[in-house]
């Protein structure tokens, strides 16, 4: 039994319990916020013990693991100071602010001997995984073009809270909901050699962008986009497409392939205990992650350059070793 804690329990903490839970492989044992009650009220009702410091926590011995959900800012922090402890990591996202601080985290959890997991929950979709088997099959020919988008207001108590600040979230609704729509996408279509970005603020009170929009061109010779919104919601648009030249499949309600609907769209909850059953599997079989550290450093190098091309307003160039403008 994996012995496991959460450090920060924000919204998101609740699924990631319900995973936990659905797993026979792992047992919640402690939490950590900085909120007093919050963590006085959880703690009796999830019965873990109850920690009011992340140093606290991790020295605690009889803890395995930790799943990391404290403000985007602190990742990269909390999560070496995990596997230095001996723990074994689940980071939500995005893993890092920036891709330097993605590819430590590998690092470090290779020489510790670790597992350190990017928590990218929404690769775990059987329609997500049936799209990639049926595009490696070649039965859409060659990919030529792949989009993600969504538009979606987040809940006003996760609007207002330390996303609405630039120093602790990194960037406003491309680097957080966004990095969903772009490690699904390099998933499926490959690395990013070139991105041009648009981003801006209509509505919402908060320091960055409330909607981003990622023109692509990736390794293959493919184009693509992705779209993320906090303004309006839209419901009509494909979550994600991609058209090849011999066929197309999106995924909106479920996967379509040509048209016609093979998988069926499963609850959110689903994609959560997936993840953390391959989790579990990574510690205790050694398995490897579906969704890869190697992905997460892309995303954070894609979504890093982004906005380096929504201030220089041109194309940056991702194909040689670093960013520079194309």
């Amino acid at each position: 039994m994996i012995k496991v804690g959460l450090l920060g329990l924000g919204a998101i903490a609740d699924m990631h319990r319900q995973a936990i839970h659905a797993s026979s492989d792992f047992e919640l044992v402690a939490g950590f916020t900085r909120n007093r009650p919050k963590l006085e009220a959880l703690a009796k009702e999830w019965q873990f013990r109850s920690y009011t410091s992340v140093a606290s926590l991790l020295d605690d011995g009889d803890i395995d693991a930790v799943i990391v959900l404290t403000p985007s800012s602190n990742h990269h922090e909390h999560a070496s100071m995990a596997l230095k402890a001996g723990k074994h990591v689940l980071v939500e996202k995005p893993v890092a602010l920036g891709a330097d601080q993605v590819h430590q985290l590998e690092r470090l959890a290779n020489k510790l001997q670790r597992v350190c997991m990017p928590g990218h929950c929404s690769v775990y979709r059987p329609v997500l995984q049936r799209a990639k088997a049926i595009i490696r099959s070649g039965r859409l020919g060659i990919p030529y073009f792949g989009s993600s988008a969504l538009a979606m207001p987040i809940p006003d108590e996760q609007l207002y809270g330390w996303r609405s600040k630039i120093a602790y979230g990194g960037g406003g609704a491309l680097i957080d909901s966004g990095t969903h729509r772009l490690y699904q996408l390099i998933h499926l279509m490959g690395a990013p050699c070139q991105v041009f970005a648009w981003t801006h603020n209509w509505k919402q009170v908060m320091e960055g962008e409330d909607v981003a929009l990622l023109s692509l061109r990736f390794e293959s010779g493919a184009l693509g986009s992705v779209f993320q919104s906090w303004v309006s919601r839209d419901s009509t648009i494909p979550e994600i497409r991609v058209l090849g030249t011999e066929g197309s499949l999106w995924i909106s309600d479920a996967l379509y392939l040509d048209g016609e609907k093979i998988v069926p769209q499963l609850p959110r909850q689903d994609s959560f205990n997936r993840m953390l059953q391959q989790f579990a599997d990574c510690i205790l079989k050694g398995t490897l992650p579906i969704a890869t550290m190697q992905e997460a450093e892309l995303t954070a190098r894609t979504i890093q350059a982004a906005y380096d091309s929504t201030q220089t307003a041109t194309a940056i160039n991702l194909c040689d070793a670093g960013q520079g403008s194309g």
